[in-house]
């Protein structure tokens, strides 16, 4: 242990860098905790507010299978025409499933700009 340390030393002199301190504050730490525990439990609630409510009989029942309508894409037969059987199912999805879609996209965009940020 004691040669890290010297060798440290030896750094710091050499290069000149600066001794970086830091603390830790427990109040922040709390603080998080705290929160990350209200949101969870919020979180958990919520999404189990509906299974609770249901008798065992529904929920081993399947969904009823919604009927698939066409989507605007198919109307422009000349862009429709071009486009893989995967591509379809991937546009047939977007329209479909608006809300979600927008959300997938945001959740990637936030993921990739944090990603972005925390790199600097």
């Amino acid at each position: 242990m004691h040669i890290l340390w010297e060798m440290t030393k030896l750094f710091l002199e050499y290069f000149y860098i600066p001794v970086m301190k830091f603390t830790i504050y427990p109040e922040n730490i709390a603080r998080a905790i705290i929160l990350s525990s209200i949101f969870c439990a919020f979180a958990g609630i919520f999404g189990a507010r509906k299974a609770v409510t249901m008798t065992p009989a529904d929920a081993i029942r399947d969904e009823p299978v919604t009927k698939g309508h066409s989507i605007f894409m198919e109307r422009i037969t000349f862009i429709w025409n071009r486009l893989t059987f995967s591509w379809k199912m991937i546009y047939k999805y977007i329209f479909r499933e608006k809300k979600k879609s927008i959300f997938i996209s945001l959740g990637a965009a936030f993921t990739v700009a944090i990603r972005r940020v925390l790199q600097l």
